[in-house]
């Protein structure tokens, strides 16, 4: 590696404004430097999470809030990222109307996590309930390139999903004439609170209780969110493009 001199004028006008700065300043610029130190180590490798092609763009930084729930919920995703990648346990659950933000703010805390080096589950409820009814069928490929079909049991799929430290649900509804979304969502919903988990959901529902439960429900920090639909106004916009 090449051998990176520092000419005496910057040494000495490094020295110079290092006995101006305060005491906070050292402490800040120190804190910078180590944040700089940490960022560039190299991260451990962990599977991507499975993210909707609509959303594998979505970040937390290029979303913008537009009312002030919206920035609220921003803030709590903000804060659910930094506990979650502290290991603590944290249960969020985002509500609101269509187009609000609330699959954008989910998916984009799933990448943000995902980059701090941490192995996220993240699946529209949708899916996961009809695994949790059925089972899923994977196919994982061989090295010599053939097909070994496996079929996972619902309480594997089960099993999979309670062995996770963070859980990101989008778009939790009820999706059959059964208690199944209730039933899986509560238990679920305690697991994670007994074995503090971080959690995460988003939902149209108002109040939260009506699908999962007083008592689940009670386990979350609610964020309701209030705004125009985002996804209309860029129909709309296409719409007047075209």
């Amino acid at each position: 590696m090449e051998q990176v001199k520092i000419e005496h004028g910057t040494l000495r006008e490094i020295m110079e404004r290092a006995q101006r700065m305060s005491h906070e300043e050292i402490l800040a610029e120190r804190e910078r430097l180590a944040r700089e130190l940490r960022e560039s180590q190299p991260r451990p490798t962990v599977p991507a999470p499975r993210i909707p092609r609509k959303f594998t763009g979505r970040r937390l930084t290029d979303y913008v809030p537009r009312t002030p729930s919206q920035k609220v919920a921003l803030e709590a995703v903000r804060r659910f990222c930094d506990l979650a990648a502290k290991g603590q346990g944290v249960m969020l659950a985002l509500i609101g109307p269509e187009g609000t933000g609330k699959s954008h703010l989910l998916y984009g805390a799933a990448h943000e996590l995902y980059r701090r080096g941490l192995r996220v589950y993240a699946r529209p409820w949708y899916l996961l309930a009809d695994e949790l009814r059925y089972g899923r069928h994977v196919e994982p490929y061989g090295a010599d390139g053939e097909s070994d079909a496996v079929h996972l049991e619902p309480w594997q799929v089960r099993a999979e999903l309670w062995r996770h430290r963070i859980v990101l649900i989008d778009e939790v509804e009820w999706t059959a004439g059964t208690d199944l979304d209730y039933r899986e969502l509560k238990k679920f919903a305690c697991h994670a609170y007994d074995n503090e988990l971080a959690v995460m959901i988003t939902t149209n529902w108002n109040p939260l209780r009506d699908i999962i439960g007083a008592a689940a429900a009670d386990r979350f920090t609610e964020i309701v969110i209030a705004g125009p639909s985002g996804r209309k106004a860029r129909q709309h916009q296409e719409h007047e493009a075209a």
